[in-house]
């Protein structure tokens, strides 16, 4: 067995001193990673390597080719050999020692119209990766969005399966005292095994995000640390016009319209082939005295210069009218391809409108069945004190308010992965991400100046709102506990009036709590917040600390 001496620790002692800054320096430096950061990462770092750069440098090229067809071109080479009899031109040049031709276009519509369709080729891939861009940062964002609602999921299966060992520990001692049966151990067995499933399948779900977000982003996979406060706020409607806009201005929209206008300047080029063309050209040749010239040709020079102008007109070429026929069936098929992908992007538009509303009222009855649970939890806890109830009764109930949570966690995701992909068929999804301070939900109504169509139009006329009130005054609230908060109306003439159902609610972050159309609050986990209630362009908000889950009993 070997000993370590005084002069083996003096030696090792610095070297380890040496080595400890940089095993800890990368985590000292490492920054938490936000959501806009992870977006504007995965914005800047998938789009370089990606296929339809490489398109891009193509199609640029291709323009700056057909552009460069106006300047001159010049070859120069040499053209000698053996000449028995007349001297033959080799590979269209005379036999010559040295020999320069130019060519250059003067007049050539087609040309003109090709060098157009190779322009617009090239916006049309700009376009797409623009569009490539935009569909990361959607990837990134829902990946980062869901990962941090399995983060916050997986503490809560921890606790679900505590809570199920618990129960089927209890019921196993029951089993051995002679008072407990059979089928309740298996239940109790089925609900641990239950909860241990869905803890191995979130666990490969975090697994494949992280490394999702890892190729996105370009950070190591140690470093994908979600943060739920840095989700911002996600509008939870689109503007009224929100659909022809999109139709309108919608990157795949214009994308299809840079190719249909390539399509039909190259169809135009193709009729043009037939038109006139003008060509200046000019060739000097060095000749040589071995060619047998001086025996062909009266007079030898061994300097010969042409210049002129050529010109052709294919009036008569049936092939190049029939391919210029079938380039205009081209172009009408990318006109018709325009007005399918505006139809296509408007009904995206639409559809996940009616989505986020579906999602909304979805989430909005896992908040109510939640709260009906945890009341039910809270009675089972003062029967079993008293009792009425047995244990594993208590426990089930606990675990069954916690699933109902889970729900709630689903719920939500699926509202704000929506958002987000609403925001993208509308075509603000970078404008909101990239944003340095994205405007909340609360403050998009409050700056439309007009939430009328909540209410009749009658009755907007008859009562005018001065200032709204929140209640009850609630500042902290422990997260998976709900609060019922009320919005009361103060007119012009001092009266009161409940607006609660009436008026649009908002959470400044989905993450930490949520809210529902009704102001039902369900804090989510630890963070601070602010829930805002708007109607009429007036709002009045709250803060709120979401503390720590109140801890259960034992």
């Amino acid at each position: 067995m070997s000993k370590w001496c005084l002069s083996d620790v003096t030696t090792f002692l610095p070297r380890l001193l040496l080595m400890l800054p940089p095993l800890f320096a990368g985590s000292a430096l490492a920054a938490p990673l936000t959501f806009q950061r992870a977006v504007e990462l995965a914005a800047r770092h998938s789009v370089g390597p990606s296929i339809v750069s490489a398109d891009l440098e193509r199609t640029y090229e291709s323009y700056v080719e057909s552009k460069s067809l106006y300047l001159p071109q010049m070859v120069a080479g040499s053209a000698t050999g053996y000449s028995a009899g007349l001297p033959l031109t080799l590979d269209g040049a005379a036999p010559s020692i040295f020999n320069v031709a130019a060519r250059q276009i003067l007049f050539n519509p087609a040309q003109r119209s090709f060098m157009k369709s190779a322009r617009a080729q090239w916006q049309a891939s700009t376009l797409a990766e623009s569009e490539l861009r935009r569909q990361i940062m959607l990837d990134a964002a829902i990946a980062y969005v869901e990962l941090s609602r399995i983060n916050l999921q997986m503490q809560l299966l921890r606790q679900q399966h505590e809570a199920a060992t618990r129960l089927v520990y209890i019921e196993t001692e029951r089993i051995r005292a002679k008072l407990g049966r059979g089928p309740s151990l298996l239940r109790a067995k089925l609900i641990e095994a239950q909860t241990r499933m869905r803890s191995a399948e979130l666990d490969g779900s975090a697994v494949q995000l992280r490394k999702r977000l890892a190729d996105l982003t370009g950070l190591p996979e140690q470093e994908i640390e979600t943060m739920p406060d840095s989700i911002p706020a996600l509008p939870d409607e689109a503007t009224p016009n929100a659909a022809q806009e999109a139709a309108d201005n919608d990157l795949r929209v214009r994308i299809a319209a840079e190719q249909s206008r390539a399509s039909v300047l190259h169809a135009q080029g193709e009729h043009r082939l037939l038109w006139p063309s003008v060509d200046a050209v000019g060739q000097y040749a060095l000749l040589s005295r071995f060619n047998n010239y001086d025996e062909f040709y009266k007079r030898f020079e061994r300097n010969n210069g042409t210049v002129g102008l050529v010109i052709r007109f294919g009036f008569l070429n049936r092939a190049q009218a029939a391919h210029a026929r079938e380039a205009d069936a081209d172009a009408v098929k990318a006109r018709r391809q325009v007005d399918t992908i505006k139809s296509q992007v408007s009904g995206e538009v639409l559809r996940a409108q009616a989505l986020v509303k579906q999602l909304t009222a979805a989430r909005d009855t896992a908040q109510i069945e939640y709260a009906l649970s945890v009341s039910e939890k809270k009675k089972l806890d003062v029967t079993t004190e008293t009792g009425e109830a047995a244990l594993t009764e208590q426990v089930t109930g606990h675990i069954g308010a916690e699933q109902k949570f889970g729900e709630i966690l689903d719920a939500t995701f699926e509202l704000q992965k929506a958002r987000l992909q609403m925001l993208n068929a509308s075509g603000d999804l970078d404008k909101w991400v990239l944003a340095e301070t994205p405007v909340s939900p609360a403050e998009q109504a409050t700056n439309r100046g007009s939430v009328s169509e909540i209410l009749p139009h009658t009755e907007s006329k008859d009562f005018h709102i001065s200032s709204l009130m929140i209640a009850p005054d609630v500042t902290v609230l422990p997260a998976r506990n709900s609060q019922q908060f009320f919005a009361a109306a103060i007119g012009s003439d001092g009266k009161g009036k409940d607006v609660t159902s009436m008026a649009r609610w908002y959470s400044s972050n989905d993450s930490i709590a949520i809210v529902s159309t009704s102001g039902l609050v369900t804090a989510l986990t630890s963070g601070q917040v602010t829930i805002t209630v708007s109607l009429y362009g007036e709002s009045e908000s709250i803060q709120i600390t979401v503390t720590e889950p109140e801890t259960e009993p034992q």
